[in-house]
């Protein structure tokens, strides 16, 4: 086995996600944009795990990083409804990955990308979703649960559990150039709820 999740292993940890979502009492703030149309949906890293679950809907091709845990990631994401993920990051394979999500989006698809990842700083957006939007809308997606298992990672990475009231914030994020769109998401990160 050359590090893939064994397929009947991944489609039990979805299933067991996906009912794990449906306990979740979710308030929505904003518009998830019902046309996805070249979207880029972009959220916090520590925001990953119900964001991701919360938008499966969507049919986004993600950014997931070329590293051992994205594999796996990627696996468990096509099986919760994700379109196979875009492999690349920052700080491995970003230009090959970014060549392939500026063609998709051109073409109409909508992405997924963790704006501080794949290390941190937590709460600093790289440059690369503002780069990105120019197909279409750049969303950020802002989660906050209650109550939540938060892990002791770099980005302090939250778990809402089971029954858990999630808020779910969305606020599109206006600008012409990369740099306008890169300040707007550096405003809605700072923004308070």
């Amino acid at each position: 086995m050359t590090g893939e999740i064994p397929s009947l292993i991944a489609s039990l940890v979805a299933w067991v996600l996906r009912l794990w979502r449906w306990t979740w009492r979710v308030q929505v703030t904003g518009d998830p944009l019902s046309d996805a149309s070249g979207l880029v949906l972009a959220c916090l890293h520590q925001d990953l795990a119900a964001a991701g679950l919360l938008n499966a809907h969507i049919r986004i091709r993600p950014l997931v990083s070329q590293s051992w845990d994205g594999e796996r990631l990627n696996a468990l994401l096509v099986r919760i409804g994700y379109g196979v993920g875009v492999r690349g990051s920052s700080s491995r394979g970003g230009p090959q990955a970014r060549q392939e999500l500026l063609a998709y989006l051109a073409s109409g698809g909508a992405t997924g990308i963790a704006v501080d990842g794949p290390r941190g700083p937590a709460k600093v957006p790289k440059p690369g979703a503002a780069h990105l939007a120019r197909h279409g809308p750049l969303v950020f997606v802002r989660v906050r649960a209650s109550p939540v298992l938060r892990l002791k990672s770099w980005d302090r990475a939250q778990i809402p559990l089971p029954f858990a009231t999630i808020k779910l914030r969305y606020e599109l994020i206006a600008g012409e150039t990369a740099e306008e769109r890169q300040a707007g998401l550096a405003r809605a990160i700072d923004a308070p709820w």
